[in-house]
């Protein structure tokens, strides 16, 4: 980033470039700080993660199994199924009235919550804490 920024300001100021002025010099008479492009370009540079591209396009690179939530008991697998079929019932009932989302995260107590961004549902799963 910095040699390629240096490279740019040399061609832009010819004036410069004339007088045999070295890109480095040229930013520093112009009162141009790096520092901050030297240090963007250190964490770029040193940043940990994979680049996938498809076909030429970047894409995500994130293993989804990372992210999912799975039940820990029979209790949790009774809770998940009910709260599907209760979401379902509740999309159905928004088909024919007007549903608000409070009252229903408020009524499964606790066993539903709303994501107000996504405009979902979602099985809210107790936390399991173990004593000792």
């Amino acid at each position: 980033m910095v040699p390629y920024f240096l490279d740019k300001l040399g061609k832009e100021k010819k004036e410069f470039a004339q007088l045999k002025i070295r890109p480095e010099k040229v930013a520093d008479l112009l009162d141009i700080d790096i520092t901050e492009l030297s240090r963007l370009e250190h964490l770029y540079n040193n940043a940990k993660g994979l680049i996938k591209f498809e076909n030429g396009v970047v894409k995500e690179n994130v293993d989804i199994e990372d992210y999912k939530s799975y039940t820990e008991n029979e209790e949790q697998n009774k809770e998940l199924s009910c709260a599907k079929k209760f979401i379902e019932g509740v999309k159905e009932l928004a088909k024919v009235r007007q549903v608000y989302h409070t009252p229903i995260t408020q009524v499964s107590r606790g066993l539903l919550n709303y994501d107000i961004y996504t405009n979902e549902y979602f099985y809210n799963k107790p936390v399991v804490r173990q004593v000792g």
